[in-house]
């Protein structure tokens, strides 16, 4: 089924995502640009150790040469800005981009963008409780079994709580210059990625006795970019993956839900809403991991694009470890404009790749934003 006729048949789903706002809510000359070029996507050690919190220091930028490195992500966690349903906490933000001011000041032909990303998978305890009590999931971490539990992110109370967070953080930051972009994690659980479902058959059930429903679980995710209409000079990237529903005990594939989804998402922000992927590899490890269809959905609707790389050290990859030349090409070759890189693994991240290497991939991305 191509686009044209999929979009006849999708179009009432994708019309209940409009925001109040809509795509024509900010003027072309008052959004923001968006970020081009090698983003680093910052230390996500957080996830698996929930007792901390994310570090969202410099360093491995001031590794490179500047200008190497085009942007940041500033990770944040809902349990940071709001342990209590009345707090609104901005200080871990406040810092992170002061330190950014203080990098650009020191490097003014080569500053840093940003790109904000509150995780809401990491919920402070009242949320996981809305509507009920928190639902276990497990995780496995290099052959490591563990537990977490999670807030029922299909649910109208839960979504709402979340919706006034995006509220307030737009009323304090959708002027700022610095952050030119912020990610769509609304319906997460796992990571920050909506898409990304536990299909432990453990978790499977702990969520289907919570009230989970194959139904909910789409409409928040059609629904996601309502939860950002306070946004309105600033664009949204959402991480596009496969699409599989769990109602019957186990995960079953669906990709015509994704292509609603992306719809949806488009026809809500229009030209701020960037497509992304955060486990971009070289085509044939996306291809034993089921990732072509979702690349190649990406492609087809065109830019605004963006990606993050798989973990260099990732088990599925071809060799065992990333690729990056390949991995960087193909990237581009499917539109992105930005992509973001691991610094970290053993060796592996972005900051042990030559440094004229990673100038060339940068301009390569740039190139892309000029077509």
């Amino acid at each position: 089924m191509n686009h044209a006729t999929r979009f006849v048949t999708s179009l009432l789903v994708a019309a209940i995502s409009i925001s109040v706002y809509g795509p024509e809510s900010a003027s072309a000359a008052s959004v923001k640009p968006q970020l081009h070029g090698l983003l680093y996507m910052g230390d996500i050690k957080f996830l698996w150790h929930p007792e901390t919190v994310p570090d969202n220091s410099l360093d491995k930028i001031k590794l490179v040469p500047a200008g190497t490195i085009d942007g940041v992500v500033i990770n944040v966690t809902w349990a940071q800005l709001q342990p209590t349903p009345s707090d609104f906490v901005t200080t871990p933000i406040d810092d992170a981009l002061n330190e950014v001011r203080d990098f650009n000041s020191q490097h003014p032909q080569s500053p840093l963008g940003v790109k904000l990303r509150v995780w809401q998978t990491s919920a402070p305890d009242w949320a996981k409780n809305l509507d009920g009590a928190s639902v276990t999931l497990v995780q496995v971490k290099n052959s490591e079994v563990r537990s977490k539990t999670v807030g029922r992110f299909w649910s109208a109370k839960y979504d709402l709580a979340w919706h006034r967070l995006q509220t307030q953080l737009a009323d304090k930051y959708d002027s700022e210059a610095l952050i030119r972009e912020v990610t769509n994690t609304s319906c997460s659980s796992l990571t920050d990625e909506p898409f990304n479902v536990d299909g432990d058959q453990e978790a499977i059930q702990n969520m289907l006795r919570a009230g989970f429903t194959d139904d909910a679980y789409r409409n928040c995710l059609i629904k996601s970019a309502n939860d950002y209409d306070g946004w309105h000079t600033t664009s949204i990237d959402f991480a596009i993956a496969n699409y599989r529903r769990i109602g019957s005990g186990r995960q079953v594939a669906d990709p015509e839900v994704v292509v609603q989804i992306i719809k949806a998402f488009r026809t809500a922000l229009g030209g701020r809403a960037i497509l992304s992927n955060h486990a971009l590899a070289d085509p044939r490890s996306l291809a034993s991991r089921g990732l072509t269809p979702v690349m190649d959905e990406i492609k087809q609707f065109g830019p605004p694009i963006e990606f993050q790389t798989a973990n260099p050290n990732a088990a599925w990859l071809q060799g065992g470890q990333l690729n990056w030349e390949e991995t960087i090409g193909y990237g581009r070759s499917l539109g992105a404009t930005a992509i973001e890189v691991w610094g970290c693994c053993r060796g592996s991240g972005f900051e042990s790749m030559q440094p004229a290497k990673l100038q060339a991939w940068s301009a390569a991305l740039k190139s892309n934003a000029l077509r």
